[in-house]
């Protein structure tokens, strides 16, 4: 059985590592409500840099680190033509002597997966599984797709970030999260947009252990700031609806 505690995720780039570094104390603050820090490697554009980027953490703050090099077709800025050199970059930022604790590596990109875990072995770092849809949110048999391959795999954790159309069609997230807890160390299900907003709370409390948040600016439409998601968990019950969600959230949208 796997742990059972909720982990938000705050997203590192080079504005916020900065402040960080400059000790900005809203950017301090935040950084404290989290549990994991993810390295957005492909926002920083100087690859030379990015092998000393842990270290550079860990000078301020003992977080876990989540590393992941994002690319164009999956939100981030990696280029999709260059995907295959992903691995050069990965391989250069494991010889350091500070590196992540846990990777992230698209499902649609799987065939990187196991090029990926050589480079991890004998490191003590977990592999992650993500998948991204900007358009709706996917049917269960893509998500059950993705946890077949993720225990082919023996990865440690899957991912799924999948966009909100209308109010309450997260709904299959919930019981995707629900389904799979016990099968990673690591299950995020969770839905991007406006009307998908409660689901990076809810989704705490139906199984999944891993949600994300924003240090101020969003990168994704629907993000919370982390210490905002800090403060709605010390807040609400373990049954919370979605409602209760939206309501401390200050939005209606009439569920």
């Amino acid at each position: 059985m796997y742990m059972e505690y909720k982990n938000i995720v705050g997203l590192i780039g080079p504005e916020v590592l900065a402040d960080l570094e400059n000790g900005k104390q809203e950017i301090v603050d935040a950084v404290a409500a989290c549990d994991i820090l993810e390295i957005r490697y492909d926002w920083f554009t100087d690859k030379a840099s990015w092998p000393m980027i842990p270290e550079r953490i860990h000078k301020v703050t003992d977080k876990i680190l989540l590393g992941t090099i994002r690319l164009v077709e999956d939100g981030g800025k990696y280029s999709n033509a260059e995907a295959a050199s992903r691995l050069d970059d990965w391989k250069a930022i494991l010889s350091a002597n500070d590196i992540p604790n846990i990777l992230d590596i698209e499902y649609n990109h799987i065939d990187q997966y196991m090029p990926l875990y050589a480079l991890t072995k004998g490191k003590n770092i977990d592999l992650i599984i993500s998948t991204h849809d900007f358009q709706s949110i996917p049917d269960d048999e893509d998500m059950d797709s993705l946890v077949r391959i993720a225990e082919y795999m023996h990865a440690s954790g899957v991912k799924i970030a999948a966009m909100s159309i209308e109010p309450g069609d997260t709904k299959p997230l919930y019981q995707f999260t629900k389904k799979n807890s016990k099968k990673f160390k690591y299950v995020a299900a969770f839905a991007m947009g406006e009307t998908g907003q409660a689901s990076r709370i809810i989704t705490l409390q139906k199984g999944g252990n891993l949600t994300y948040g924003s240090f101020g600016k969003t990168t994704v439409p629907g993000q919370i700031p982390v210490t905002q998601m800090r403060e709605i968990l010390k807040k609400i019950p373990s049954n919370a609806s979605e409602t209760l969600i939206f309501d401390l959230l200050g939005k209606d949208f009439g569920l």
